[in-house]
């Protein structure tokens, strides 16, 4: 789709939504668009816990037997502490979504 938009010396510029005119010449883009990616809402990212050793795991079962009720020892023992095996679980047994899933497992392994 073009549009046509006047110079201040009275011919027109020719523009199409690529952002390029009719002769090909890149222009800049309206205020509206380049302030249109400040206005979404950031998300906030959890840092990803590497994955405890087997020992350390062992360790925090209960403590992560206490944040999830409904895995049971044998599940988190074999995750090994894994975060996307934990957040897979976490998702399916809970019935939230991935993300939120991933969210929890970051904050608990980050404790």
């Amino acid at each position: 789709m073009k549009t046509q938009d006047k110079r201040p010396d009275g011919s027109h510029i020719n523009e199409n939504h690529s952002g390029k005119t009719a002769q090909g010449k890149t222009i800049g883009m309206p205020d509206t668009q380049k302030n249109a990616d400040s206005t979404r809402p950031q998300q906030t990212q959890v840092k990803q816990q590497a994955n405890p050793s087997k020992q350390q795991w062992q360790q925090r079962v209960p403590s992560a037997q206490t944040e999830w009720k409904k895995l049971s020892e044998a599940e988190l023992l074999q995750s090994n502490g894994d975060p996307k095996r934990l957040a897979g679980l976490v998702e399916k047994r809970y019935d939230i979504s991935h993300s939120a899933a991933e969210t929890q497992v970051n904050r608990f392994l980050n404790k």
